[in-house]
């Protein structure tokens, strides 16, 4: 006796997706003047598109997949999409995307300096300047943590602790 499965599944939409961003990259070069490719580290949501609404009127920003936005570029003389693009692809490494603009290059690199944002740091990245640790937030913490067990519960006993800070406790060095 054999199993037979009555489920049916569809294709991945993956292909299409990365079809359909070949082809908007595609559009781009023929709509705007000028592509450059740009490198980023911990870019969040909210700040791209924040930027993309700032420049919808003239330019086009492409996030994808290193190899689809090179071959929507061209990975080489023979398969680019305009003369020229293919060398732009070599510098499509790591996080980096896509600036389709109408915009001068004055301009384009004033905006991407002026763009910078500061933001929390995210787990994992390297600090950049030094982090002391205080008393005072811990031994509010120690409070309010007494407060909430007695609330809870009669039968709390706390035992009184002393603490003496003698020197400033680095968390994080900046390096």
């Amino acid at each position: 006796m054999h199993a037979v499965t009555l489920s049916k599944t569809k294709k991945k939409p993956g292909l299409e997706r990365k079809g359909k961003v070949v082809a908007d990259i595609k559009d781009a070069i023929e709509h705007y003047d000028n592509a450059y490719v740009f490198t980023y580290d911990n870019m969040r949501n909210q700040k791209l598109k924040d930027l993309r609404e700032q420049l919808k009127s003239s330019t086009r920003i492409f996030l994808a997949g290193k190899k689809v936005m090179q071959i929507a570029l061209g990975r080489s003389a023979a398969d680019e999409a305009k003369t020229g693009l293919h060398k732009l692809s070599k510098f499509l490494q790591g996080d980096s995307g896509l600036f389709f603009t109408n915009l001068p290059r004055d301009d384009v690199e004033r905006l991407f300096k002026e763009f910078e944002e500061h933001d929390f740091a995210r787990t994992g990245s390297i600090s950049t300047e030094t982090v002391f640790k205080l008393l005072f937030p811990f031994l509010f913490v120690y409070l309010f943590m007494a407060y909430s067990f007695r609330k809870q519960t009669s039968e709390t006993t706390f035992i009184q602790i002393s603490t003496k800070v003698t020197n400033d406790h680095i968390l994080m060095h900046a390096k």
